[in-house]
């Protein structure tokens, strides 16, 4: 009777202990799962945020493209004009004003518009802004002398204008310059001896939430270099801004999507 009683207590101890033995397997094996499968979540939704902000980064750069594309085309129409060059020959500035000036005053297409003479000397500028000599604040010298650089190499012939941004008094600018060119004449004049046709259009605020909004990005907007500032603690996408050089003079920031997380979180 005692041997038998002795067994049960056996058996029932042997029992508990596999029993507490599979519950703690199983309590294991199911932790494992939900990390493997939480882990593996999360490991997807950042891998579909990354790919969000390429893909959202790719379409700012073809936006910024476009930007210069539209500015360069202008430039392109107002320098292949034949009345345009006969005008500053003839030193036509009634002509000009009313032609060539209105596109900035009257339309406001861009900025700023500047008829540089062959020597470098500003012939005639105007601005959106119509306090006096307001050109030459964008239209200095130096800015003179390297859209000159800038266009030299191209061929009289080529219907290409060529642009830049450039930093000026903490702003920047695109730049974009084309040759004042005689289109019946285009095959034998000399274009160091052309008249360039010059537009500026700063990088504002307004134009950059106006890009971003094609984009879906509410706050597109211009850093400066080394600036990491987050807006509201959100992941922050960036594109550099480049001179001619290649230089970096600033940069496009903008608070990046995140929808892979935000279904993670509303799953959990």
């Amino acid at each position: 009777m005692q041997t038998t009683v002795l067994g049960g207590m056996l058996r029932r101890h042997v029992n508990a202990g596999i029993t507490s033995g599979i519950t703690a397997n199983l309590a294991i094996g199911i932790l494992l799962t939900v990390v493997t499968i939480f882990g593996t979540a999360w490991w997807m939704a950042d891998q579909h945020d990354k790919q969000a902000n390429h893909s959202l980064e790719r379409m700012v750069v073809g936006g910024v493209d476009l930007t210069r594309s539209r500015l360069e085309a202008i430039t392109n129409d107002y320098g292949w004009w034949e009345e345009a060059y006969l005008a500053y020959q003839r030193g036509d500035a009634e002509w000009m004003d009313a032609n060539v000036g209105t596109g900035i005053t009257g339309t406001q297409i861009a900025d700023a518009l500047a008829i540089v003479n062959a020597d470098g000397t500003v012939n005639t500028a105007w601005t959106v802004d119509e306090t006096p000599d307001a050109w030459k604040k964008l239209f200095t010298p130096g800015l003179v002398a390297r859209t000159q650089a800038l266009i030299a190499d191209s061929k009289v012939d080529r219907l290409a204008a060529k642009s830049m941004f450039i930093p000026i008094d903490g702003k920047i600018y695109l730049i974009a310059v084309q040759r004042i060119t005689p289109v019946s004449k285009a095959d034998s004049v000399d274009g160091a001896e052309l008249p360039l046709v010059v537009f500026a259009q700063e990088l504002t605020e307004e134009r950059l939430l106006g890009l971003g909004r094609q984009y879906l990005i509410s706050n597109l907007r211009l850093g400066l270099l080394g600036s990491d500032a987050k807006p509201d603690g959100q992941d922050t996408g960036s594109m550099a801004i480049e001179d001619a050089d290649g230089t970096p003079i600033g940069r496009l920031q903008w608070t990046s999507p995140r929808p892979g997380r935000d279904l993670l979180y509303q799953l959990a």
